[in-house]
């Protein structure tokens, strides 16, 4: 009897880290950059060193997210693929035409890395690449009614 249930715990903790993962990755594609203006960042950093002689501004990489997963090797890729969450960053990215790259480390956590200076066309998730894809497209409704 005690086996019986420790065997229903698995596909639990299964569930359990898909629905985390799932949340985690809705939150993510909330907060997909806008394509950078080089010309404004590089008077942002040369205000900021006029303003700060001789102190080094250390910056912060705000576009690299990783969720580490519970238990190892539980989840996989085509897991995430089907969950509502990663089309939603998918639709998010393609959208605001920002690169995403999307892997998974090792089987313990999910990494999500963002670049808002690259188009969506050079983007690769789980080393599938975007080349061929038009931005916005994907998610995108037909505009044909009857």
């Amino acid at each position: 009897m005690a086996k019986d249930i420790k065997d229903l715990s698995l596909p639990l903790n299964k569930v359990i880290e898909l629905g985390q993962v799932d949340r985690w990755l809705r939150g993510i594609a909330d907060i997909v950059p806008q394509p950078t203006d080089h010309a404004e960042e590089v008077m942002q950093e040369r205000e900021l060193h006029a303003a700060l002689p001789g102190v080094t501004v250390a910056v912060l990489d705000s576009n690299a997210h990783i969720l580490p997963f519970a238990e190892t090797n539980l989840i996989e890729q085509s897991d995430i693929t089907r969950m509502k969450g990663f089309q939603h960053l998918i639709q998010s990215a393609s959208r605001n035409n920002v690169r995403v790259d999307v892997e998974s480390v090792g089987g313990a956590a999910l990494e999500v890395n963002f670049e808002p200076d690259e188009p969506f066309s050079r983007s690769q998730v789980f080393g599938a690449t975007y080349a061929n894809v038009i931005p916005a497209v994907i998610g995108a409704k037909s505009r044909l009614t009857k």
